[in-house]
């Protein structure tokens, strides 16, 4: 894997993680 390979992975895993913890907190407080 090349540098930038692995520049944009990790850009890219944060943003999906971050976009699946904020799904889970919504729904999270909206069960609440």
């Amino acid at each position: 894997m090349t540098h930038v390979g692995m520049l944009f992975w990790v850009c890219y895993s944060v943003e999906v993680h971050t976009e699946l913890f904020s799904g889970v907190t919504l729904v999270f407080y909206g069960c609440r």
